[in-house]
């Protein structure tokens, strides 16, 4: 199977799934101010992306089995058909961000497919930021500093070294493979499947468990020096579909990071709203 291969520079093209998706509506108000310190900006930024980004031992009954003799487009095709597939998403997840300090944290996780994601931060019960993500912008209320700080995806992705859409967000929440195009060739492997794609400078390994599900996806950038390792377990059915309720990520690009996450609670194809209503008070910070 032959799909042409990208670098994280390059941004991947979206693909129709035949899926109808509700679209709704967010007001939101503008506000002025002076701008903060850069370094507690980008931890902001980071931490919402990094949400996405959810090792624990998977449910057995989903991953484990025989390794077949399959060619790797019979592998790759049967890993998408266990994909998740939704139009909403909601739930809880529990975060621990390690970046010179465990930081743990309570995110309510809201997404309406192709429209939009909107998350809660909360530390001790207390919310500490509101997150709106579109298709072109990510939108973050500092709740302990009072600040509003609008940002374009571009810029996000720019901030961080890392090619980001609401289309690779999505991905990410849902538990699938991101940046996954390429042209894909089976490796011998004693206990799970593995994929591997490479190109001048970049290589995408992808385990994938005896049940067709995603394990691990690990990237490497040699010549831009950027690492992804993301990890998928803790599979369980929710709504009829087979979902990983716990990740684990290292990256290593403009900064390191890792991150555990485990979804405490979660609901699939349910009616769904967010709301981000900004503080004329808040101090605009761009």
């Amino acid at each position: 199977m032959v799909i042409s291969c990208i670098s994280w520079t390059e941004r991947k093209k979206p693909c129709s799934t035949g899926r109808k998706h509700r679209k709704k509506a967010l007001k939101t108000r503008n506000c002025s101010g002076r701008s903060a310190t850069k370094n507690s900006m980008n931890k902001l930024l980071f931490g919402a992306w990094l949400l996405f980004l959810l090792p624990a031992c998977a449910g057995s009954r989903y991953t484990h089995g025989r390794i077949k003799d399959v060619s790797g487009e019979e592998l790759y095709t049967s890993m998408q058909a266990e994909l998740v597939q939704c139009e909403t998403l909601h739930g809880r997840a529990r975060v621990n961000m390690d970046d010179d300090g465990v930081q743990s944290m309570l995110a309510d996780i809201t997404m309406q497919t192709d429209s939009f994601i909107g998350i809660s931060m909360r530390v001790l019960g207390m919310e500490v930021a509101r997150i709106y993500i579109t298709a072109d912008s990510v939108q973050i209320m500092d709740r302990v500093n009072k600040q509003y700080l609008p940002r374009s995806m571009a810029d996000f992705s720019a901030r961080f070294g890392i090619p980001l859409s609401l289309e690779t967000l999505q991905d990410l929440l849902l538990g699938r493979p991101v940046w996954d195009e390429g042209t894909w060739y089976p490796v011998v492997a004693e206990d799970l499947y593995r994929l591997q794609a490479t190109r001048p400078g970049l290589q995408n390994t992808l385990d994938i468990y005896p049940g067709f599900l995603p394990a691990r996806q690990m990237i490497t950038d040699t010549e831009q020096q950027r690492t992804l390792d993301l990890e998928t377990g803790g599979y369980k059915k929710t709504d009829g579909q087979t979902f990983s309720m716990n990740r684990h990520i290292r990256l290593d690009a403009v900064d390191k990071y890792a991150i555990q996450l485990e979804w405490a609670s979660l609901s699939l194809n349910d009616p769904v709203s967010f709301d981000f209503q900004v503080n004329p008070r808040y101090e605009v910070v761009h």
